[in-house]
């Protein structure tokens, strides 16, 4: 009876705005509803007034940003709830985050959240995925350094590492380093 719940809950959070239990609860259901724009607005209000202090409910926020293709947002929270701490700092986060932000066509943004998640990573498939952007926008100084630090991991199977080696052979073109 979610359609129910969503209007004892709409009630209550008249009476008791500050109960961010309540926020969520409706966004859910509203999601379960299949209104994903109620879903969201309700997650963004309770998170506009500063109600929402766990990762889940970052975590849960940015995906309905995602979900409604606004990347700008989804990418901004979850950057924000990372840099303040709420959420973990991790290889998994900070690649929802750059993916985010490139498709946003927020590059620089994107580039950063590689970089963080590429720090975290063992294996070099973030610091091909970050070298790449920088190929295409001709930073050939950064991209041979990522795709030195790509190859220097474990994790690249043949035909990424086959990849890797063409572009910094590219790179080092780029950078008249022909001997290289």
């Amino acid at each position: 009876q979610y359609a129910s719940a969503a209007k004892t809950l709409e009630a209550m959070i008249t009476f008791w705005p500050a109960e961010k239990d309540y926020w969520g609860q409706l966004s859910r259901i509203y999601f379960n509803l299949e209104n994903h724009d109620r879903a969201l607005a309700v997650q963004a209000l309770a998170w506009r007034k500063g109600l929402l202090d766990r990762q889940s409910e970052l975590l849960y926020l940015s995906s309905l940003y995602s979900h409604s293709s606004v990347p700008y947002k989804a990418a901004e929270v979850l950057q924000m709830g990372i840099e303040s701490g709420v959420v973990e700092s991790s290889q998994h986060h900070w690649t929802i985050v750059a993916e985010s932000w490139y498709a946003a066509e927020e590059m620089e943004n994107s580039l950063f959240a590689w970089e963080q998640a590429g720090s975290l990573a063992a294996e070099g498939g973030i610091d091909l995925r970050r070298a790449y952007i920088l190929v295409d926008l001709e930073r050939w100084q950064e991209a041979g350094e990522a795709l030195d630090r790509a190859l220097g991991k474990d994790g690249l199977d043949e035909s990424e590492a086959a990849e890797a080696y063409l572009l910094r052979g590219l790179t080092r073109f780029e950078l008249g380093q022909f001997d290289d």
